[in-house]
């Protein structure tokens, strides 16, 4: 399937999706080459089915919707005991670096 590369799809929708982009393009091709509009509403009419499928899924849904406070609640306690040390460390190197600094400044 041309979207499984970019998103997690069951093969049926994506072959789904993949007809509909397909008769999108038939229909504007059809347009472009000067047919009349209802053999390209047709093939729209066939894509808008193909569409209304995938919509109508229930193994294609949206995301659930997560707040930031929502995701600094879960996400803190992992991440502040790592950067608490590293914080502290960064704090010790910098006045490490400025006694050696005043070191070689003085000989």
């Amino acid at each position: 399937h041309q979207h499984a590369g970019t998103l997690a799809l069951p093969t049926e929708v994506a072959h789904e999706l993949n007809n509909a982009t397909h008769l999108l393009r038939q229909s504007i091709s059809l347009i472009e080459k000067g047919f009349p509009v209802i053999y390209a509403t047709s093939l729209l009419h066939g894509s808008l089915q193909h569409l209304e499928s995938v919509k109508n899924d229930h193994r294609f849904f949206e995301l659930p919707y997560f707040a930031p406070d929502h995701y600094l609640a879960v996400f803190s306690p992992l991440v502040l005991p790592l950067l608490l040390p590293m914080i502290v460390g960064l704090v010790r190197e910098v006045k490490r670096f400025r006694e050696l600094q005043n070191k070689v400044d003085r000989c």
